[in-house]
């Protein structure tokens, strides 16, 4: 029997051609052991052999252990004398995609688990390096359409409408949505909505925790949104942000420190980079 050799996929890449930085769906496997299978956003887990599906960790105290390239914070596992090991790993190449994690139910977070943390900070005004950061890393990334969000305080609003203006000044740069949220809602699913809508490059946030937190819970249940693609003002670099929005909810997450530094999330821990030094 002769067989009709199968027609070339007109999907597949052109030889030659760039890949982007920021892709969209699973990534081929990088460094460290970071795998390439993870289920894609809105999919049910379905591990690779040999997989297991991770368990996720409960919230617990934060710590700072020191290595050298950066800080970390991290929860600190239960049953541990020592939480934390020190010399937090740097993170895995950009777009590393992290599972879904299990959060069942509603995204809201109640006065009990907000009692456990105390008063958050408050976010602060932006500054030029900060912004400067922030674009040069996406344009980095390769990236072109760029969904923005922001909470409705002052400092967070103008932070967004600064970071808007700046890259769509930016030739063949577009914002195709600024997306605003309060920090208190009964439903999260509008706002969560709004923001995954057309499934942009990369998105930016600038924005208080409680209510950050509370819409990544709800993004991750119900819509496409992937942190590994979205970069943050200096206001979402507090340790409580992660335990806010519970184990994976934030896995690859990055973004910028005041002074033009960066930072990432990784295996649910948050650690910053320096800003580069200028040269003499």
């Amino acid at each position: 029997m002769t067989r009709t050799p199968k027609p070339a996929d007109s999907r597949s890449p052109r030889a030659g051609s760039a890949e982007p930085v920021l892709r969209r769906g699973p990534l081929p496997a990088g460094p460290a052991g970071l795998a390439s299978d993870g289920p894609r956003p809105g999919r049910p887990w379905s591990p690779s052999a040999g997989a297991a599906e991770p368990a996720a960790r409960p919230a617990a105290p934060l710590v700072r252990p020191t290595g050298p390239t950066g800080h970390s914070l991290r929860p600190a596992r239960p049953g541990s004398s020592q939480a934390g090991a020190a010399g937090a790993s740097p993170v895995g190449p950009a777009g590393a995609f992290a599972p879904r994690p299990a959060r069942p139910g509603s995204p809201l977070v109640g006065p009990a688990e907000l009692a456990v943390h105390g008063p958050l900070a408050a976010p602060r005004p932006h500054g030029e390096g900060e912004l400067a950061a922030l674009v040069g890393r996406l344009t980095a990334a390769r990236a072109r359409t760029v969904c923005v969000g922001h909470s409705r305080d002052e400092a967070s609003r103008a932070a967004a409408l600064a970071f808007a203006e700046a890259w769509g000044a930016l030739p063949g740069r577009l914002v195709s949505a600024v997306v605003d949220w309060p920090e208190q809602a009964a439903s999260w699913l509008r706002p969560a909505r709004r923001l995954a809508a057309g499934q942009p490059d990369a998105w930016v946030i600038a924005a208080a925790p409680l209510g950050w937190a509370q819409l990544a819970r709800r993004l991750r249940q119900s819509t496409d949104w992937e942190p590994a693609r979205t970069y943050g003002f200096a206001s979402l670099a507090q340790a409580d942000l992660l335990t806010l929005a519970g184990p994976g909810t934030l896995e690859g997450l990055r973004g910028v420190t005041a002074d033009g530094g960066c930072w990432e999330v990784a295996d649910d821990a948050l650690t910053g980079y320096p800003a580069p030094r200028q040269s003499p």
